[in-house]
């Protein structure tokens, strides 16, 4: 895989990732700033969160064929194994409308000492109807995601 700073430069050479890098230094600067960090970041760790929204991003691009141009996709092992770019359309688990009907999906987010919870209602269209957000008295995920739930 190389250093790090190697991978970071091969990531810059692709254009839409300099927008990627910039958020990511800027939001691990907010962080910092503003609290929301807990410890200082190392530049190893910010570079592991960018390759991993990377492959989040790859993920996401269902309905596109990714090019084998795309080499460093391949070499930083931001797409699996045995994946062949031009024969294979990458596929995202993604929400599916309802049939007939409404579908309610619900929702938690847990820090210590912070949690809350939302939810979304739509159609079969797939329209939003209704959504709420609110805080949630927990200790942990789970239990924020179950308070959610009854709440």
């Amino acid at each position: 895989m190389g250093h790090p700073s190697s991978w970071v430069i091969q990531l810059l050479s692709v254009s839409q990732n300099k927008g990627i890098i910039c958020w990511f230094i800027w939001k691990t600067y907010s962080g910092l700033i503003w609290g929301s960090l807990t410890g200082i970041p190392t530049a190893e760790n910010t570079i592991w969160q960018i390759k991993l929204y990377t492959q989040n991003w790859v993920l996401s691009m269902s309905n596109m064929k990714l090019r084998t141009i795309d080499k460093i996709l391949y070499e930083e092992r931001l797409i699996p194994e045995g994946y062949h770019l031009a024969q294979r359309i990458l596929k995202p688990i993604r929400w599916i409308k309802p049939k007939n009907g409404l579908k309610l999906n619900i929702d938690a987010a847990f820090i210590p000492g912070r949690a809350s919870g939302g939810a979304i209602l739509r159609n079969e269209r797939g329209k939003m109807l209704r959504a709420i957000s609110f805080p949630v008295a927990a200790d942990s995920s789970l239990e924020a995601e179950w308070k959610a739930l009854i709440q």
